[in-house]
């Protein structure tokens, strides 16, 4: 992992736990139909851009 990775993460970390800390809950962060859309469209895409044998290595 490179500095601006460490970096990255760190400056995230500290604005959602600054933003709760002023009122607004972890809840505001999470929609549960846009996880579906994006992890659903992330496994279609590499079912698409892969062939099944490779897909099956992975698991």
């Amino acid at each position: 992992m490179d500095l601006g990775s460490v970096v990255g993460w760190i400056v995230v970390m500290v604005l959602l736990l600054g933003s709760m800390q002023m009122g607004v809950g972890i809840g505001a962060y999470i929609d549960i139909p846009s996880v579906l859309i994006v992890f659903g469209g992330t496994i279609c895409a590499l079912m698409i851009g892969f062939k099944m044998e490779q897909i099956k290595k992975l698991g």
